[in-house]
């Protein structure tokens, strides 16, 4: 299966000029290839998820399920609700992490993460928060590259609540719900997927007038 990750809807310079990865294409292929990850598309074991993916270390295949000739349990598969191409970037993102993750218990625990679950959340915080974040940059940016006026307390604003957003869910695990991330888990996520966010050099190269200048006309 040909996998494509997650990407913004809208071109963004923090993409085109390579600020941040969401993930490492072949690191994701490389683990959908493994012997071991099958896929299925059973939409009746999600719906008791609530989800429309899962990456499944162990479970019951439901009837509907078994009767297309799918195994009884689950094990080591990625479950979709639909075809791939109908399931988002961000989801098959997530469960692919998941599914990586799972090779590297022992590394985890060592980068004081517990539960995988708090890097995938992470994740989502990123692509639904973080993003969502920049995007006010951008557009003041794209008013002065067109020559008219820069709200540069729109400008400011936005980098701050990017930085001190992400900063608090790292520091907090996301509310508290898990514990708190630390450098070496964000290296290590890095290091299996690709996945790199550098929050503080992000908001200077904004700042430094890589993406444009934001000047108040």
């Amino acid at each position: 299966m040909g996998y494509t990750p997650v990407r913004e809807r809208n071109p963004a310079c923090f993409l085109d000029k390579g600020f941040l990865t969401i993930a490492d294409i072949n690191k994701i292929e490389d683990r959908l290839n493994d012997t071991d990850v099958d896929i299925y598309i059973d939409k009746k074991f999600l719906n008791k998820l609530k989800a429309l993916a899962a990456y499944v270390d162990f479970g019951f295949a439901s009837l509907k399920a078994i009767k297309r000739g799918n195994p009884l349990t689950y094990s080591n598969d990625l479950i979709l609700a639909d075809s791939p191409t109908k399931v988002s970037g961000q989801d098959l993102t997530h469960e692919m992490f998941h599914a990586i993750f799972d090779l590297h218990d022992d590394e985890l625990s060592s980068a004081q993460i517990p539960d995988d679950e708090a890097l995938t959340a992470y994740f989502d915080f990123v692509v639904q928060i973080g993003f969502q974040r920049l995007i006010p940059v951008e557009k003041e940016l794209e008013k002065a590259r067109n020559g008219k006026k820069c709200n540069q307390r729109i400008f400011n604003k936005s980098l701050d609540g990017f930085e001190s957003e992400l900063t608090n869910f790292l520091i907090t695990g996301n509310g508290n719900k898990f514990l708190p991330i630390l450098p070496q888990a964000l290296e290590l996520m890095k290091q299996l997927t690709g996945f790199n966010v550098p929050i503080t050099e992000i908001v200077n190269r904004y700042r430094n007038g890589e993406c444009g200048v934001c000047i108040a006309k």
